[in-house]
């Protein structure tokens, strides 16, 4: 269970976890919150906030090379560097465009920091579809960075599937994986530039992750008036619902999110 909660009141979201589980039985262990013993079904892993805490992908970190100056690892460095000639140089000797920096599986690719490096990289043949152990390709990686809206154009150019899913992030799309921009880092504005530009290369707002919340879903249950806003500013259907049935509104009103169930209630008397 993530530790970092977001927005809205414990107990509020204890009292829709106990919605949620109950139809399959409580088991004898207890969850304490602020007086309470709460109950937990065995079987019931997710719950409503969301936190990077458990993805271990924030910076790519090189294996141990038999050689530790290897021409891959030497082009690893110049991307980190975002040395475009060193970079350039090492691609012609030989070096590897889609080597693999990490034991997470991590792409040169999906390490850029500039857009002029990943057209370099896309040049010599690194592939935006390859992804790393979680299922998660440079899309995924790179669409929370600074640099995102400079690299998006130049990956889906190359060929980058706006569809894929990281099975390792809950089965999370490239746009799904724009809540960390909202919620968890704190940049609404940047996140909904990023939203609509996935959106007009043809990304599915409504799409689900793994646990069966999309974005509009978990905009409301972390209070992300500002998530919750493009979404529905860009179609997003307000008709979803959780596997257990609860609707945008119905999270945002049972977890006490003031601002996203204002918003919510407003689009739905429209």
């Amino acid at each position: 269970m993530r530790s970092t909660w977001i927005g809205c009141g414990l107990a509020a979201c204890a009292l829709a976890w106990a919605i949620a589980a109950g139809a399959g039985g409580w088991n004898a262990g207890g969850l304490g919150i602020a007086g309470l013993d709460i109950a937990t079904a065995p079987d019931f892993r997710r719950d409503f906030s969301r936190s990077t805490e458990d993805f271990s992908y924030e910076r790519a970190q090189p294996k141990a090379y038999s050689d530790p100056a290897g021409i891959d690892d030497l082009l690893f460095r110049a991307v980190e560097r975002n040395d475009l000639d060193a970079a350039g140089r090492l691609l012609d000797q030989g070096a590897h465009p889609n080597a693999v920096v990490d034991d997470a599986g991590t792409r040169l690719l999906m390490t850029v920091r500039s857009a002029s490096m990943a057209r370099l990289l896309v040049s010599k043949g690194a592939d935006p579809t390859l992804s790393d152990v979680d299922g998660a390709t440079a899309l995924h990686r790179l669409v929370t960075t600074g640099a995102a809206l400079n690299l998006i154009p130049v990956l889906m150019e190359a060929g980058g599937d706006i569809h894929a899913r990281a099975h390792g992030w809950r089965g999370e799309t490239a746009v799904l994986a724009t809540w960390r921009l909202f919620i968890d880092m704190g940049l609404p504005e940047q996140g909904e530039k990023v939203v609509r530009m996935l959106a007009a290369y043809g990304a599915d707002l409504n799409t689900f992750d793994a646990d069966g919340f999309n974005l509009l879903l978990i905009g409301a249950a972390n209070n992300s008036a500002e998530l919750v806003r493009v979404v529905l500013d860009l179609g997003g259907r307000m008709d979803v619902t959780t596997r257990e049935g609860l609707s945008a509104l119905d999270l945002a009103r049972e977890l006490r999110c003031a601002e996203a169930a204002a918003l919510l209630e407003e689009a739905a008397a429209n």
